[in-house]
């Protein structure tokens, strides 16, 4: 038997994102992308926590990309992180290259692990998760509505608010008081849900701000002037 050809795999670089980078376009097909501007928005209010995004490179072409934030915000006290190789991109390193720039942000003195998500038809993603020492978490099932074929009159029916509650958005000209108010209310109550069974760290107020930066974003349940859910 003769020796096998050697193969020679391309070289992968991994630089810091660029506000030129059309991020949106490298993320066609990512199901946990929150939009170019978002996470814009979200690296520059991390504050003083490691953060970045990252662009996987092979001769200067895109091929991949990544972000993290060095915050343990997620369940556990894990950060969050994205990394995404389109499917014609993969098996070139760039996803390997891309966590390990991430992994020099969130070090074990900064947060207990790392935790990303993927979408249950990607097998493929999934199986190179588990390579990378990844456990299995909890599942998400996305909520849609369909509102081309919406019976308004029945989900004003079913959605009629409690006895002495009534529904409806943030004031139009909510000031930072407000704000605030709400922030407080969003973490108190997040912390009763699974996705905080094993503890996390409050999100910098700016974090969120960076989320939800309109008053229509958040519809509350409200008991006279104070808000209950949301």
């Amino acid at each position: 038997m003769g020796n096998r050809p050697a193969v020679n795999r391309p070289t992968v670089s991994v630089r810091p994102a660029r506000d030129e980078d059309d991020t949106d376009a490298m993320n066609v097909g990512n199901p946990a992308w929150m939009g170019a501007a978002t996470m814009r928005q979200l690296q520059a209010a991390s504050g003083e926590a490691p953060s970045g995004a990252f662009i996987a490179e092979i001769d200067g072409k895109p091929i991949g990309y990544g972000d993290c934030a060095a915050i343990a915000v997620l369940d556990g006290h894990r950060a969050p992180a994205t990394v995404y190789v389109p499917p014609s991109a993969r098996g070139q390193g760039a996803g390997s290259a891309i966590w390990s720039a991430g992994l020099k942000m969130c070090t074990p003195e900064r947060v207990s692990g790392v935790m990303v998500s993927v979408d249950a038809d990607d097998a493929q993603s999934l199986a190179v998760a588990l390579a990378h020492g990844f456990g299995l978490g909890g599942i998400h099932i996305e909520s849609q509505l369909d509102l081309t074929d919406l019976d308004v009159d029945r989900m004003r029916e079913i959605s009629a608010a409690p006895s002495g509650l009534t529904i409806g958005p943030l004031p139009h000209d909510a000031d930072e008081e407000t704000w605030h108010d709400f922030a407080d209310l969003h973490e108190r109550l997040a912390g009763d849900t699974p996705d905080r069974a094993s503890g996390s760290a409050s999100a910098p107020y700016a974090v969120n701000s960076a989320f939800l930066a309109e008053p229509w974003q958040v519809m509350g349940a409200w008991d006279g002037n104070e808000m209950v859910g949301f």
